[in-house]
């Protein structure tokens, strides 16, 4: 008895500090939310109890009820052949072994959600229980991006007032990024961008929790925040991942003999939204005259003025600027498809950069256009086994799991990847620590 009693007690613990981690990078963002390495030190708590599960329900349980299922291998698997590019591939290149395990660092989450699959007995359980941390953290994040947003938009104030305030709540800014940015359309203000990724997953997984009466509000709350992130990436992913699960959602009813909707309170939802995008345009609007979504979604290059030179003489005459960020994402696309021609068919590997372009000397090989990227260091023969990858999880999810539940994975999952492909999201820890969640999700949902 006493030793069930342990088993339970590991269990919790367990999932616990899944839930820890999670909190964590969603409101801590990259950095953390106390100090430099609280990450680590939970991850290694995580494996080592994760490890004791293993061990206890293979030593004190039948072995009928710890049957290794193979499709649980996929994300061990997937970490496996990854070190290809980590290893080997840099090394027959010429590359810096040292970086390409710093660029590839965060895989090393797959061996640990492979282990936390295998260990834990009550996924779903479990799952569900993170299902609650995952939007209970994102509210906490969406009311503090809210409020920073109302205050500077409506009393603007200087970065030097505000960032030591920051500084003395979070321990560092490096993880908590506020402040003004100019759009082609007007100035607006950005709030906590990275870790704003999270608060898409969270669009996806509150009717999945939160009670009828209350979902409005929580996704009209997340909604605004993920608005005022500012951050076109995100916004796509978001938009492209609603329309998936409402066109899903819509499909489902008119096929299916019962007539009920899947995701049932998919509208509910969905109005949120809408009403954030409402909400936060019109504050806009009455602050400052100007709709900043509109500027920051569709004004990409506006009519400057530059000079020609006729003779000895210079005229003036107008010409298109284009907004640095996309300008910056058209040149990193061009810079790296030219060099992974050069080896096309198995990159660079991981922690291979363009030595002429790269914004960060700290973490060189780290780019926004992440696609080109990782087409560059992993080549044709990678990149299609990453594509594999995600799209394997996708695809059995919708063929395995319920319709509320698939719907509600894939769509989110699409939502994520789109903003995290467009940004350098996926290999810091606040992406992994999604793709952790994912994957989990994922595996509970293979238990139907």
């Amino acid at each position: 008895m006493s030793i069930l009693k342990d088993y339970v007690s590991l269990g919790k613990a367990t999932v616990f500090l899944i839930g820890l981690l999670v909190a964590d990078a969603i409101i801590g963002g990259p950095i953390g939310l106390l100090f430099r390495g609280e990450r680590h030190l939970i991850l290694a708590m995580l494996v080592i109890a994760g490890g004791g599960l293993l061990y206890s329900r293979w030593r004190y349980t039948e072995t009928a009820s710890t049957r290794l299922q193979k499709r649980f291998l996929w994300p061990l698997s997937f970490f496996w052949i990854s070190l290809i590019w980590m290893l080997l591939v840099p090394m027959f290149t010429g590359g810096d072994i040292s970086m390409a395990l710093r660029d590839a660092q965060s895989l090393t989450v797959l061996p640990v959600a492979t282990l936390l699959i295998f260990a834990i007995s009550d996924l779903e359980s479990a799952v569900k229980r993170l299902f609650m941390v995952v939007v209970i953290s994102a509210v906490f994040l969406a009311i503090f991006q809210m409020g920073c947003w109302f205050w500077l938009e409506l009393r603007p104030t200087s970065t030097e007032v505000y960032y030591p305030i920051l500084a003395t709540i979070f321990n560092t800014t490096q993880s908590i990024f506020v402040g003004w940015h100019s759009a082609p359309g007007g100035g607006y203000v950005r709030v906590v961008w990275v870790s704003s990724v999270w608060l898409v997953v969270a669009i996806f997984v509150a009717p999945l929790v939160v009670v009828r009466k209350w979902l409005f509000f929580v996704e009209l709350l997340i909604g605004m925040a993920i608005y005022v992130s500012y951050t076109r990436g995100i916004w796509l992913g978001l938009l492209v991942g609603v329309l998936l699960c409402t066109i899903a959602n819509y499909l489902v009813l008119v096929l299916s003999r019962r007539g009920a909707l899947p995701v049932k309170n998919w509208g509910i939802a969905l109005s949120g939204l809408m009403c954030a995008v409402l909400v936060i345009s019109s504050v806009d609007f009455v602050a400052r005259g100007q709709f900043g979504f509109l500027s920051r979604m569709v004004d990409f290059s506006t009519i400057g003025v530059g000079w020609n030179e006729v003779g000895s003489d210079y005229s003036e005459f107008a010409k298109p600027l284009v907004d640095e960020s996309v300008s910056e994402r058209k040149i990193q696309a061009e810079l790296l498809l030219k060099k992974w021609s050069e080896r096309p068919w198995m990159g660079w590997g991981y922690g291979s950069y363009l030595p002429d372009h790269f914004s960060v000397d700290q973490a060189p090989y780290s780019y926004e256009m992440l696609p080109f990227a990782l087409l560059m260091k992993l080549g044709v023969i990678g990149f299609a086994i990453y594509l594999a990858f995600w799209s394997g999880l996708i695809l059995y999810t919708l063929k395995k799991g319920r319709p509320e539940d698939s719907i509600l994975f894939s769509s989110g999952l699409t939502a994520f990847l789109l903003a995290s492909h467009t940004n350098p999201f996926l290999f810091n820890f606040v992406g992994i620590s999604v793709v952790l969640f994912f994957l989990l999700w994922w595996a509970s949902l293979k238990n139907e």
